[in-house]
């Protein structure tokens, strides 16, 4: 019974902690998020003056940025 209350109270606080942890992060990630453009007939990133990037790489450098790019693998760009 204990143990259930702990994991209750354990998953409580990280619902709380990750918006803080998103918004931290949030004007980082938006920087590197607006220097992209993507073409949606190649399905590339492109950078003024950089690489082109897929855009799974796109994803996980705009959230590494912001300090949270474990979400990108988590949350992987579909291949419609």
């Amino acid at each position: 019974m204990l143990g259930a209350i702990l994991l209750i109270v354990a998953g409580a606080g990280n619902r709380r902690a990750f918006p803080a942890r998103i918004a931290a992060g949030r004007g980082t990630a938006e920087d590197v998020w607006s220097r992209g453009c993507c073409c949606a007939h190649c399905a590339v990133v492109h950078f003024c003056g950089g690489p082109a990037m897929t855009l799974q790489g796109f994803r996980t450098a705009v959230r590494s940025a912001g300090g949270y790019g474990e979400l990108a693998a988590v949350h992987r760009v579909s291949g419609r």
